[in-house]
């Protein structure tokens, strides 16, 4: 039993067939969960960087109130 070369024909297309499969389920089903959740990790990393400058932009401007008075 060699892997590369099977006895049988059909353990090829069966392996064919097997291999084929999984590649169809990964795509339709896999990657775009995958897709999702990957965006939506960045819209909130991106809301939370906006969220830090619009503070630090508080601060800035505390610091400079307090500091001219």
């Amino acid at each position: 039993m060699n892997p590369l070369f099977p006895d049988q024909y059909y353990e090829f297309v069966v392996g064919f067939a097997v291999f084929f499969v999984t590649l169809f389920v990964v795509g339709k089903v896999l990657v775009p969960r995958l897709q999702k959740t990957l965006t939506e990790r960045a819209d909130a990393i991106d809301g939370a960087i906006a969220r830090a400058a619009e503070a630090q932009a508080e601060v800035r401007d505390l610091v400079a109130a307090l500091s001219s008075a």
